[in-house]
């Protein structure tokens, strides 16, 4: 069977993109319906959509390595992966999605406190300063000057840009509050209570 598109428009699950058939979804978006579900399949709705959003392709086996770093609380959990370099480089509308930002990273196109830094894995920490490479600057100028991008623009308090130099710098520790999320608190409290379960 063909693996569904990532924007695929009858799943539903919403990304860290500004994709227009993402756009759709968060649009039409209705959470989970609880009606004639049991408790287990309520938490795994709710995990399956919150994971699409909060981690993108993360892998299971990575997001439960962290899930467990974190004293298992879902809530640290998530502050503690949007310190992710691909997270935050979506976060500053320096990429047009968590993947475009992963592949810039990848190719080398990422300076981070000056030294070239390939891993969109890679955790910051308040201070830390990333600078767009040389060579990717005119790539990411377009998507910054975007003006759909400009007029829809949410840029979190943890997180200041700096467009006419192409960088950025963690201002602090995110709070989950502060993290722009289309889902509410609730949800992820019963993603936790998913993967409280093992």
């Amino acid at each position: 069977m063909r693996r569904p598109h990532r924007y695929c428009v009858w799943r539903k699950q919403i990304k860290m993109s500004l994709d227009p058939q993402n756009c759709y979804n968060v649009a039409h978006h209705t959470g989970v319906e609880e009606r004639g579900l049991n408790l287990f399949q309520i938490r795994w709705k709710c995990k399956t959509l919150c994971r699409h959003y909060f981690n993108g392709d993360v892998t299971e086996k990575t997001f439960k390595r962290i899930y467990r770093e974190n004293d298992k609380d879902i809530f640290k959990t998530l502050e503690s992966m949007e310190t992710r370099l691909d997270n935050l480089l979506f976060r500053a509308h320096l990429a047009a999605s968590v993947y475009q930002a992963r592949k810039i990273a990848r190719d080398g196109g990422l300076l981070v406190n000056g030294e070239k830094s390939e891993f969109a894995s890679r955790r910051l920490k308040p201070g830390d300063l990333v600078q767009v490479a040389d060579k990717f600057k005119e790539q990411v100028r377009k998507i910054a000057d975007n003006p759909f991008l400009k007029l829809w623009a949410f840029i979190p308090k943890y997180v200041e840009v700096d467009y006419e130099t192409m960088s950025f710098v963690l201002v602090d520790r995110p709070r989950f509050d502060d993290i722009p999320s289309p889902y509410p608190k609730e949800m992820v409290r019963k993603m936790g209570e998913f993967y409280r379960r093992f």
